[in-house]
């Protein structure tokens, strides 16, 4: 292989590179849905267990996810049904997102109910977890302010490790807006202007 089939291959790398990171381009919808969701049913459920509300918890949660489930496939058919092609990126990211999805979705149902879990050790988990996927997510789109988030879960999920206890509810809320809502918001910006520039 000569020099200059070299430099063409890698020039066709680049491009392949490139055109990915375009496609993968994220709206942030998502993170916003899921973000509201969320820390509407933390809201909810510190009200029933400080508050001593008589509210449907467990029926609250299974509603709330089911929603979340519900819209993240339908935002991936339309995603899929636009771009007519899906990357190598897009699956990647696609399967981590499905994967902790699961995995927060049993821990959070199953691990309190069968006591293999404790209760408060649910939101250190999911927020260890989340950590991850928001590391994931922020390498590949390059976007600073998503490995940030990720830190401030891991943060938190710490915090949350060492001192359990109600409040955790609400300080998951907070967590979900600040690191969740809040980059869901700087993502959606972001991707409105650039579909506008591609016009």
């Amino acid at each position: 292989m000569n020099d200059s089939q070299v430099l063409e291959d890698l020039a066709y790398l680049k491009r392949v590179v490139q055109d990915s990171r375009r496609v993968v381009v994220d709206n942030g919808v998502q993170l916003l849905s899921w973000g509201i969701l969320i820390v509407f049913g933390m809201i909810a459920t510190y009200a029933y267990v400080h508050l001593g509300l008589n509210l449907p918890e467990t029926w609250m949660w299974i509603i709330l996810i089911g929603i979340g489930w519900g819209l993240s496939i339908w935002l991936g058919w339309i995603k899929m049904k636009r771009s007519h092609a899906i990357t190598f990126i897009q699956k990647v990211l696609s399967s981590i997102w499905i994967g902790l999805g699961v995995t927060m979705t049993i821990i959070g149902f199953l691990g309190p109910v069968t006591g293999a879990i404790s209760p408060w050790a649910t939101v250190p988990l999911l927020s260890l977890i989340l950590g991850s996927g928001f590391l994931a997510t922020g390498t590949v789109h390059q976007e600073r302010l998503l490995i940030l988030a990720a830190v401030g879960w891991w943060a938190g999920g710490l915090i949350t490790m060492f001192w359990p206890g109600d409040y955790t509810l609400l300080l998951f809320a907070g967590m979900m807006i600040l690191f969740q809502i809040v980059p869901g918001i700087f993502v959606y910006r972001k991707w409105k202007k650039q579909m506008g520039s591609s016009f």
